[in-house]
């Protein structure tokens, strides 16, 4: 196209214009605006396309681990059943809930040191967990530590409704709650009541 244009003046006079400057600045500006576009919208689609991926990805390992619990929740809940009817345990219960509620009475009772070696000594069957042997008149007659021992047991206070279906004879799940257990080194007795370590629970009758 130049060189058809290109009459009398020489090819470098005609590249000195100030016109051809601007045109070719021009070209550059739309080269350059263009590309910038193109592969705005190239990104764009490779980003869009792992988005997809990712969620897809996302969503598989989201409803795998989700039944990998439930079936945990579930397994947990059957064995918890199973050891509510375990002879040795019924025994000791039923002898604790005759001991009087009064936490020394019931740390000094034969019945709770029997409670306490039977968790012991099938830590490989439960494994190093805490206990709570519950009265109905939700009254903690056993448990591995004194100091909620003979006291109204907490899990009733923060969850009571799921407690009741233990004692209407379902076994249940009850979600990480803030244990009973304060943190000694706090000063504040009200902060120190509520900065326990979270604790879960599975109870059966």
């Amino acid at each position: 196209f130049l060189m058809k244009s290109i009459k009398e003046e020489s090819l470098t006079q005609r590249f000195g214009t100030r016109q051809l400057r601007i045109l070719i600045l021009a070209a550059l500006s739309i080269f350059i605006t263009l590309v910038a576009f193109l592969s705005w919208l190239a990104l764009n689609n490779i980003k869009g396309k792992i988005l997809i991926n990712t969620r897809t990805e996302l969503e598989i390992v989201l409803k795998s681990t989700a039944q990998r619990l439930l079936n945990q929740l579930e397994s947990k809940k059957s064995f918890i059943d199973q050891l509510g009817r375990d002879p040795k345990l019924v025994d000791i219960t039923e002898r604790l809930l005759v001991v009087p509620r009064d936490p020394d009475t019931l740390i000094s009772s034969a019945a709770l040191r029997e409670a306490r070696d039977f968790f012991k000594s099938n830590q490989k069957r439960f494994g190093k967990i805490g206990f709570f042997i519950i009265s109905p008149d939700r009254t903690s007659i056993g448990s591995m530590r004194n100091s909620n021992t003979g006291t109204r047991n907490f899990i009733a206070e923060r969850r009571p409704k799921l407690l009741e279906q233990a004692f209407q004879g379902t076994s249940v799940f009850i979600p990480p709650i803030r244990s009973d257990v304060a943190i000694s080194n706090v000063e504040d007795k009200q902060t120190a009541k509520n900065s326990g370590p979270p604790a879960m629970f599975f109870a059966a009758p």
